[in-house]
């Protein structure tokens, strides 16, 4: 098992994905918090493995305001915790 990467983590998984399946996506991040890693992990209702990646999709937006969130300072949402 891996160790911690020493810093905090975004995770999106589309609840629709046929290629990682959310029950994997959960057993892993399931697994990085038991080892300590920071993470924010979130899911997107309906959203297919390519489509999550999409200009359009939600995920994008929550991803560049978690990255904006880090570069200006503030402290990540650990839903680890």
């Amino acid at each position: 098992m891996a160790m911690d990467i020493g810093y905090p983590l975004f995770v999106g998984q589309g609840l629709a994905d046929q290629l990682v399946k959310p029950g994997m996506q959960r057993n892993w991040v399931a697994a990085r918090c038991a080892a300590g890693q920071e993470m924010e992990y979130r899911e997107y209702q309906g959203l297919d493995h390519m489509p999550l990646v999409q200009d359009d999709s939600p995920l994008i937006r929550d991803l560049v305001a978690w990255a904006n969130d880090r570069l200006q300072g503030r402290e990540p949402v650990d839903t680890c915790a």
